[in-house]
């Protein structure tokens, strides 16, 4: 995990340990140097992750706390990747830890704040809130010319950084065979993305069989259009509305069964209307896979759309 793009604390987990394993810290000195300061990011499923200054540079320290072992799938992935991010990997008495180089810049979600929080900036700030949509599409199709798939793909999940864009969390993505460890890929199947961002072919899977077939480019490009309509909106483009939710007032099960059987794109809020981002979004949020764009068809579309 690279940059996290909000600094506040997710009280969503129930792990009681948020500090940093002294076994961990040890590990750490010796690869990357004493710590100098940490700050806790996020917490969430007894998986902290912090903000750590070494002598070599900040890093984002992602600690299993509760025997998921998911840092050592991340760290498989990243090795095979070898973009860099990889800063240094172990293990401590609970399970793997993770550290990556921490990316400086705003989120994608960050980027579109101006335009979605209103004000008479609107339409100066939607050039640059577009090709920021832009610049994700463009690093999504650059990790799938590699033949990789991201899985995961959220607002959060791109950092806008002064070289370029940068994707984070790569914890469930899939490349070409042989690129993780069978006995890592057997350990952890994969379960879809964010529910809400997830395309309708996963959401059916994991109601079937509670799990989800491998994610692909198409569910990537689906996620990724979802992720710029909650940019955009501020809501996922499910309109849980209609049946008198909202959306994360509807267990997951319920969410999944919306999402499978394709309700309708939700109203764009009033000020945000914009009819040809909205054509482009939808198309990339088609129901049947095979209908939607590649992401670099998307990005094209999108910068058309800016121009």
């Amino acid at each position: 995990m690279g940059h996290i793009a909000s600094a506040a604390l997710d009280s969503t987990s129930s792990c009681s340990c948020v500090h940093i394993p002294q076994d961990v810290r040890c590990q750490i000195a010796a690869t990357l140097g004493p710590i100098a300061t940490s700050v806790l990011v996020t917490e969430r499923h007894c998986m902290p992750v912090w903000r750590v200054a070494t002598e070599q540079g900040d890093v984002a320290l992602k600690v299993d706390m509760s025997g998921t072992g998911f840092p050592a799938r991340e760290r498989a992935v990243l090795s095979a990747l070898g973009d860099g991010s990889l800063a240094a990997a172990g293990d401590h008495s609970t399970g793997p830890w993770l550290a990556t180089w921490w990316w400086d810049g705003a989120s994608t979600f960050e980027r579109w704040a101006p335009v979605r929080d209103g004000g008479i900036g609107r339409t100066r700030n939607l050039h640059g809130a577009l090709r920021a949509a832009v610049d994700f599409c463009e690093a999504v199709a650059d990790l799938h010319d590699r033949g990789w798939v991201h899985g995961d793909l959220q607002p959060v999940h791109c950092i806008h950084t002064a070289a370029g864009p940068r994707l984070i969390d790569f914890a469930v993505a899939y490349g070409p065979a042989g690129s993780v460890p069978d006995e890592i890929e057997a350990a952890y199947p994969y379960i879809g993305g964010k529910i809400d961002l997830n395309p309708p072919e996963t959401a059916e899977a994991m109601i079937t069989d509670g799990l989800a077939p491998k994610a692909t480019q198409a569910t990537d490009v689906y996620s990724l259009a979802a992720s710029l309509w909650h940019c955009w909106t501020g809501g996922f483009p499910v309109d849980y509305a209609s049946q008198g939710a909202a959306d994360d007032s509807l267990p997951a099960t319920e969410r999944r069964r919306l999402i499978a059987q394709g309700l309708p794109l939700p109203a764009i809020p009033r000020g945000l209307e914009h009819a040809d981002l909205r054509g482009v979004l939808a198309g990339a949020l088609a129901r049947n896979p095979s209908d939607r764009p590649r992401a670099r068809e998307l990005a094209e579309r999108l910068a058309a759309v800016a121009r």
